[in-house]
């Protein structure tokens, strides 16, 4: 199952208990913590990008810059996702 999660999103600062996360091309609303799912995935396949994302770097098409210091996650599928600064060197990292 976690082979088709492509990344997870927090909702937002109200409510960390229920991040979003899309498997397969659905999304699905969970009742954990962005952290709690972190902690149940595979840290050579998935990496927080972003306080509110997770990615899996299966999906990963490539890295664009998007203004000074800033850097988006494009996925296969097309989505844009930002990366921190912190994020950007994790993921790094991790594809070397």
């Amino acid at each position: 199952m976690h082979g088709l999660l492509t990344c997870a999103q927090a909702c937002s600062d109200r409510t960390p208990s229920a991040p979003r996360a899309r498997e397969a091309g659905k999304r699905l609303r969970k009742q954990q913590t962005l952290t709690e799912i972190e902690a149940q995935l595979d840290p050579a396949r998935f990496v927080r990008i972003h306080r509110s994302f997770l990615l899996n770097v299966e999906r990963l098409a490539r890295i664009e810059p998007y203004a000074k210091d800033s850097w988006l996650a494009i996925l296969q599928d097309g989505t844009r996702l930002p990366l921190s600064r912190a994020g950007y060197q994790r993921l790094r990292e991790l594809i070397g």
